[in-house]
């Protein structure tokens, strides 16, 4: 199979190494053969994962047969008859005998089941009698047929399968695009080199900072919706690349002035510019300080200044897309925000009514601003010191130490 069929981003490459690591350390080494569980959201590359073990076992497994069967595709009522088979006359419409997809792969071969989660119940049942026992019959038939299967199924909802069905198999979970937000600008060259050339630094640290709920997917769809905008107003009218973003996919909110960016940076504080210039090292910019007639010009292209992106080869634009990652990991650790949480960096949580109104930590002491920093690690880890510190990136005695300094804790 064609290594070139799915695309691996650095984030989703470490991922498939440690499923390769997996295969080799654990799934080989099961004494039976254990069925595999692919567990991830919607969108987020399971079908590549399951090509992945379907490669390694074709090469463990010389001459091995193949059946892949999709259940998200059929019908509630021909999925059993699909799996299992059928005789003649089992039920109305059966006019003929079916072989099912198991007996269809004979002993030792691959079955291939994507999104089991959507397979009732009484079915699961009747696949846990195969894993366990290597037994199953044909619909419409009393007639007892062994097999010995290697299973591997995808499900983006665990929690559908049962929990005695769900515990016979070996699991390898896929993280969401927001554990592995490094990706994003990968996977928008990927999708549309023209897309990187057309946004600012400000945007790149957006659709970092956004969490992407429909993961790969849902950036393959905002891809093409720029498109559709790029032809359709040819990049006029003044139509920020912001502007379509917060259209098509509000991050939280529908006004700027809600986000926790600069809006221009004549007006920002000294301590405001000075957190801009840090992020600024790493190709990024909280500043909305240019419009969209400077970015269709070139004037503020992604991390390169000026010039024309599209004339340079993945290995050069990389590392720039790399270096903006540690950008936003500086930021959160600043802010205190996880990188990995399933939530917006940069959507100002607003503070429950008749609570007291939090102070602005660009106009505040450096002592104070330390002070909150610290407390606001507290508040955010529901007052767990070990992840406080982990999250600041200081050891726990160290922690300890600041939280008393500045009278956090006795």
């Amino acid at each position: 199979m064609s290594e070139e069929k799915w695309f691996w981003p650095p984030g989703l490459e470490k991922v498939r190494q440690d499923f390769n690591l997996f295969y080799e350390t654990i799934f080989k080494k099961s004494r039976k053969r254990r069925p595999l569980l692919i567990q991830g959201p919607r969108g987020v590359g399971k079908s590549a994962f399951l090509d992945e073990f379907e490669k390694m076992y074709r090469a463990d497994h010389r001459g091995a047969k193949v059946q892949p069967l999709n259940i998200a595709s059929l019908s509630e009522n021909l999925i059993e008859s699909e799996l299992f088979g059928h005789e003649k006359g089992a039920f109305t419409g059966a006019t003929n005998r079916k072989i099912g997809h198991i007996e269809k792969v004979g002993d030792g071969g691959l079955l291939i089941l994507d999104e089991i989660g959507e397979i009732k119940p009484e079915i699961q049942a009747k696949l846990l009698t195969l894993v366990e026992n290597g037994i199953y019959y044909r619909l419409g038939s009393p007639e007892k047929k062994n097999a010995d299967v290697q299973i591997v199924c995808t499900t983006h909802a665990p929690e559908k399968l049962r929990p005695d069905f769900r515990d016979r198999f070996l699991s390898f979970k896929i993280p969401g695009l927001h554990e592995r937000r490094g990706d994003v600008l990968h996977y928008l060259y990927y999708f549309s080199p023209d897309v990187i050339v057309s946004i600012g630094k400000n945007d790149a640290f957006i659709l970092m900072a956004y969490n992407w709920p429909g993961n790969t997917r849902q950036i393959e769809t905002y891809v093409e919706s720029l498109k559709y905008e790029k032809a359709r107003r040819e990049y006029v009218d003044n139509y920020p690349f912001i502007t379509a973003f917060w259209q098509e996919y509000p991050l939280g909110t529908n006004k700027l002035s809600d986000v926790m960016i600069i809006p221009n940076e004549s007006k920002a504080t000294p301590q405001q510019n000075k957190f801009n210039e840090a992020l600024k090292k790493y190709g990024l910019d909280l500043a909305l300080d240019h419009d969209f007639g400077d970015i269709a010009e070139g004037k503020h292209l992604l991390f390169m200044g000026e010039g024309d992106l599209r004339k340079l080869k993945p290995d050069l634009i990389f590392p720039h897309f790399n270096n903006a990652y540690e950008g936003l990991k500086f930021y959160c650790k600043v802010t205190g925000y996880d990188i990995k949480a399933n939530e917006n960096l940069i959507v100002k949580k607003k503070a429950p009514e008749g609570s007291e109104k939090k102070p602005d930590i660009y106009s505040m002491k450096e002592e104070d601003l330390l002070r909150n920093y610290y407390s606001n690690l507290l508040e955010i880890t529901g007052g767990n010191q070990k992840e406080a510190a982990r999250r600041a990136g200081i050891g726990y005695g160290n922690f300890r130490k600041r939280l008393k300094k500045y009278n956090i804790v006795q």
